[in-house]
């Protein structure tokens, strides 16, 4: 089995993200959509996504044995009170795609907001018609507690999404 790790966004990540999130097949279901973005744009927002906050953490996903970049994983809306936060991930590099990245990630970032954070709950909203992604979080035992009717709107009609969560 192929061995994959996580490290904080760095600065030179922007050629990646800048690749990854031009890509319409990998950000048409996530959640801010496909948005075309410039090389500049990414490089004066690559700052905000290497800063880490109480609120969000955010990692690229690394192929142990080449050290290519594979993707990126996050925790956001990180509440400290409640003790929840929701997760977001995406394999970007498509030659690492169904090669385990993705599970491998959500299981370490999972661990980090356990034994770290001391997270109780994570929750993620998956669009309903990407059944590989639903698929998969239900593999990773991420329940279904909801949907969103026609909730986002993706390739010219809107879609529904649904709520998922896990208790860590």
């Amino acid at each position: 089995m192929e061995s994959f790790t996580l490290r904080p966004i760095e600065i030179e990540d922007a050629r990646y993200i800048y690749e990854w999130k031009n890509d319409s097949e990998i950000f048409k279901y996530l959640g801010g959509g496909y948005a075309p973005q410039s090389l500049a744009d990414i490089n004066n927002n690559i700052s905000f996504l290497v800063k880490q906050s109480t609120s969000t953490k955010r990692f690229i996903i690394i192929h142990r044995e080449t050290a290519e970049p594979v993707g990126l994983v996050g925790l956001y809306d990180i509440n400290m009170v409640h003790r929840t936060c929701e997760i977001g991930i995406y394999i970007g590099n498509k030659k690492f795609q169904k090669r385990g990245a993705a599970s491998i990630a959500v299981n370490r970032i999972e661990n980090y907001a356990k034994q770290f954070l001391n997270l109780r709950k994570i929750i993620l909203f998956v669009v309903s018609e990407n059944k590989s992604a639903v698929k998969f979080w239900k593999k990773h035992n991420y329940q279904h507690v909801g949907t969103l009717t026609k909730h986002r709107y993706i390739d010219g009609k809107y879609a529904d999404v649904e709520l998922r969560e896990k208790f860590l």
